[in-house]
């Protein structure tokens, strides 16, 4: 499976019923490497949330608990 057509089905998983059922007949060995990668994607912007709370906490109420 190509780089650009796995890129591409992430953009197509929000909406493509079909993109799912194409996945589960002819992804043989690159599905479990699609998941990781959109969840990988997810995870990233979750923990770049985190960081800015973080930092945020750090600078402001942080140094009133110190």
């Amino acid at each position: 499976m190509e780089v650009s057509s796995m890129l591409r089905a992430i953009a197509l998983s929000f909406h493509s019923k079909e993109l799912y059922r194409d996945v589960a007949r002819k992804w043989k060995g690159t599905g479990l490497l699609y998941l990781v990668l959109l969840l990988a994607i997810c995870w990233a912007v979750q923990i770049i949330k985190v960081q800015f709370g973080i930092t945020h906490f750090a600078g402001q109420e942080g140094t009133n608990l110190v």
